[in-house]
């Protein structure tokens, strides 16, 4: 068992002084015992910042738009795994949830965690979709097309 000076880190100044460290061993020859005492410098950066910085969750869209920007997938690709293009434009765009069947293919062909893609997502109405939103005049045009008739003079 080999044994290093690696410190282990309790405060910011610590962590400050360990990466500077870190970024000096980080062309250390592998099985030298620079690289050994980055690795465990590495084993205690991870250790401190996991007890000092709080996870931030992604909502389920946001870790579908990372996971496909780090992948390099495109919308044909998230297309393919959710089953249809409008299917993948209404959920990146926040107009449908995820169902479990549609979870588990991007957890498989993504490998997004699941954790991140459980949670809840907003639903934002779409103004398309509202009753009543479409001006009156709009309607009486394509009404009167739809029989014949020329459009209304303005």
């Amino acid at each position: 068992m080999r044994m290093t000076n690696a410190p282990i880190i309790e405060s910011d100044k610590d962590l400050r002084s360990a990466l500077v460290r870190m970024s000096e061993l980080f062309d250390a020859p592998a099985g030298s015992d620079e690289a050994y005492e980055a690795e465990a410098l590495a084993i205690m950066i991870e250790s401190y910042e996991r007890r000092t910085i709080p996870a931030v969750a992604l909502d389920p869209v946001a870790a579908i738009a990372f996971a496909m920007e780090q992948r390099g997938y495109n919308y044909a690709a998230l297309s393919k795994v959710i089953g249809s293009s409008a299917r993948a434009s209404d959920v990146m765009n926040r107009r449908r949830r995820l169902s479990l069947s549609m979870i588990r293919r991007l957890h498989s062909a993504f490998q997004i965690p699941l954790e991140s893609l459980i949670d809840e997502v907003p639903i934002v109405a779409s103004p398309k979709k509202q009753p009543g939103r479409r001006p009156l005049l709009a309607v009486s045009e394509a009404g009167s097309r739809m029989y014949g008739d020329s459009p209304r003079k303005k």
